[in-house]
């Protein structure tokens, strides 16, 4: 037996079978869960994975919980929770975020038909404060790289 057919078992095992990917799905949530108590960018990973992998979609076990306002949640609290690693710093495109997020709201405010702006203006807010969060838990290369492999992982598990 080679590699190439131990991988190709593998492969047929992960996507054949919605329990093991469940498995899968639920060792990356308690791996990094306890990882990002002590870096918070794992928390980050997490909910830029979830949103990625999208497990909701497929899997049994996660069909019917808000797995990414969880893992948004998640964030929060483990920014609070880490709240002397966090390092601010203010960039020039923050502040361009910050006036588009601020002329968005004020746009929801008065716009004729609040059916079409709210959708939108809530996807907006909820995007500032992941940007937010994930401007305060990169500090290091380390936490870059940490950042950038598990992003790029998760657009390899999409089947």
């Amino acid at each position: 037996m080679g590699f190439n057919t131990l991988l190709s078992l593998l492969g047929a095992v992960t996507l054949e079978q919605p329990w093991f990917m469940t498995i899968l799905f639920s060792l990356f949530y308690i791996v990094l869960g306890l990882l990002s108590l002590t870096r918070p960018v794992a928390a980050i990973v997490m909910y830029f994975g979830t949103v990625i992998m999208n497990p909701q979609n497929s899997y049994p076990v996660f069909m019917d919980l808000p797995v990414a306002k969880t893992m948004a949640i998640w964030c929060i609290i483990i920014s609070l929770l880490n709240f002397s690693k966090l390092h601010f710093r203010f960039h020039f495109i923050m502040f361009l975020v910050l006036i588009f997020i601020f002329t968005a709201n004020i746009s929801d405010l008065y716009s004729l038909s609040s059916l079409l702006s709210e959708k939108r203006t809530e996807e907006f807010n909820k995007t500032f404060i992941m940007m937010f969060i994930t401007v305060l838990a990169v500090n290091t290369r380390r936490d870059y790289d940490f950042l950038f492999w598990g992003i790029t992982g998760s657009f390899f598990t999409i089947s």
